[in-house]
């Protein structure tokens, strides 16, 4: 599919367009309409202004935002384009699809798409490989799709990609904003399975991670399981390294997912723990975007459920003042019985504090 990126705006472009298809005895696009002109940029030493989507990325993801783009490309020859364009602050990029021009979300400042789209168009140059081949060995592939999975494992985050509809505060548009095609499934001519959608995946990692949890607590083999689990997680890495199109949109999906959570967070139907979960949700965005852009370091908080974070934020210092960390996370969970049921006798000892303070251990009477 050929993308073009305009200094205008949608609906100007799709004018232009319209007009364009007509005869000249019908249209006069000087007088009544502003000309749109697509960039040109040099890629592999041709000038072109038609472009495949990692080309855009591959251009666009480097820069901060808009502004500094645009910055930089005043710089350059801009000859070719009107004066009202040469002037705009807008940045369009459109495709067509059916016969019809459509609006694809630009995406700046994302290192990982960069990376990741530089990967694909250098492999495209030295073989006939369409959309796959993705760097092997990405640190921040490897933090994006962990933090994708935490979001499943996450009771707060879990039924944004599972099933909004258990998600009440949203509404039925926000709903169908949440949809996306890489999440479902895709079936043949005989509605027979032939590729499992990023909800199916991620549904199924859950499913064989929650049963590793419980199974490791109560000391059950967990050999089967693990086999499980490591083809699922063999089958979400493949989903993303196979074609680039599905990272791509699975960021596109996660500004979705940002933008009905900044709908919420000021929501006076909800209650105030609730609005303060969802700024959680929104931190934890902000958190992954700068931790594959290099400008933080992952921390615990990127795989802990929003609501526990909650918690932990809001609990009392006498609850937060172990020693060991385990023992205090978990005790801030659940108390004693998450303690009990997912600590070793022997690791709750090893700090006679730490076990005095939850009554493992009698305190002697003063």
């Amino acid at each position: 599919m050929a993308y073009r990126l305009y200094l205008s705006d949608i609906e100007s472009i799709k004018k232009y367009d319209y007009l364009t298809s007509k005869s000249t005895n019908i249209r006069n696009i000087d007088k009544y309409y502003n000309k749109v002109t697509p960039l040109k940029f040099c890629i592999s030493n041709k000038i072109k202004d038609s472009f495949k989507i990692e080309e855009i990325d591959a251009l666009l993801c480097s820069y901060k935002d808009k502004a500094k783009f645009l910055t930089e490309l005043r710089k350059h020859n801009m000859s070719y384009l009107s004066e009202i364009e040469k002037l705009s602050s807008n940045l369009t990029l459109a495709y067509r699809h059916n016969k019809r021009i459509k609006e694809a979300p630009i995406i700046f400042d994302n290192l990982l798409l960069f990376e990741q789209a530089i990967s694909l168009r250098n492999e495209k140059k030295n073989s006939n490989s369409k959309n796959k081949i993705l760097t092997e060995n990405s640190d921040r592939l490897n933090l994006y799709i962990n933090f994708l999975k935490s979001l499943v494992s996450n009771k707060t985050t879990r039924y944004f990609i599972l099933d909004s509809k258990m998600i009440s505060y949203l509404t039925c548009e926000e709903r169908a904003y949440l949809e996306s095609d890489i999440l479902d499934d895709v079936h043949d001519i005989n509605n027979n399975l032939s590729k499992q959608g990023l909800r199916s995946l991620l549904y199924e990692y859950d499913r064989y991670y929650d049963l590793y949890i419980k199974n490791s607590a109560i000391n059950i083999s967990t050999l089967d399981i693990e086999k499980e689990l490591n083809r699922v997680n063999k089958n979400i890495n493949i989903f993303f390294r196979s074609d680039y199109r599905n990272l791509r949109k699975m960021f596109e999906w996660q500004e979705r997912y940002k933008k009905v959570l900044l709908n919420h967070k000021n929501d006076e139907n909800l209650d105030k723990k609730q609005q303060e979960i969802i700024k959680l949700q929104i931190e934890k965005i902000n958190m992954i975007n700068e931790c594959i852009n290099d400008r933080k370091k992952p921390n615990e908080y990127l795989d802990l459920d929003e609501e526990d974070i909650y918690n932990i934020q809001n609990s009392s210092n006498e609850k937060t003042s172990f020693q060991n960390q385990q023992l205090e996370y978990l005790y801030n969970m659940g108390g004693i019985e998450e303690v009990m049921n997912l600590m070793d006798l022997d690791q709750i000892l090893l700090i006679d504090s730490d076990a005095k303070k939850i009554g493992i251990i009698k305190q002697k009477s003063k």
